[in-house]
């Protein structure tokens, strides 16, 4: 009775407005969008990848033992800010764990000072945490392989600042275990 099919059955959009006008819908809010990173992104700055480890034996408390004693004397360690470990997570097969600091740039740091170094007979591989699209990403530029060998970092230079002697020997105590 007077309505007529648009061409190739293709609807009109509806108009809520006076719907909205009237009452009988809710106003929808503007959306903002705010450029700041999620919080889940920025844990995962946070976050570092310890791998090669001896299977069934590293303990959560001794990846603490390892790491707490490097950790304090970071310049980038603020204990007004807390503990310099918020989280570590020992995975299943114990050939790995994700421990998460207090910022990124004791990160960065620490993975530049324990990468390679010896723990419980075996030389640990430390990396920043990445989600599966990065790891794939990575994994096609490098052509499956990467990393630093021999304690050596990316730029060329040996990690001798003290933070990496406190975590010499601190290594060389747990080993002697």
């Amino acid at each position: 009775q007077g309505y007529i099919c648009p061409p190739h059955l293709a609807v009109s959009p509806l108009d809520v407005k006076p719907l909205r006008d009237s009452g009988l819908l809710p106003i929808v809010p503007e959306v903002v969008e705010v450029n700041c990173p999620s919080s889940v992104a920025m844990n995962k700055l946070r976050e570092i990848y310890i791998g090669n480890l001896l299977k069934g034996t590293a303990t959560e408390s001794m990846i603490t033992e390892l790491l707490l004693p490097i950790l304090v004397e970071l310049p980038t360690y603020v204990p007004e800010n807390g503990p310099p470990i918020t989280r570590t997570n020992i995975h299943p097969s114990g050939t790995y764990c994700f421990v998460q600091l207090q910022n990124m740039e004791m990160a960065h740091e620490v993975i530049e000072i324990l990468n390679g170094i010896n723990f419980l007979g075996r030389p640990l591989r430390v990396n920043r945490c990445h989600t599966s699209k990065e790891q794939g990403e990575a994994r096609s530029q490098n052509g499956g392989g990467g990393g630093t060998q021999g304690g050596v970092s990316a730029s060329g230079k040996q990690g001798d600042s003290e933070a990496f002697l406190a975590g010499a020997a601190a290594v060389a105590s747990l080993n002697q275990l």
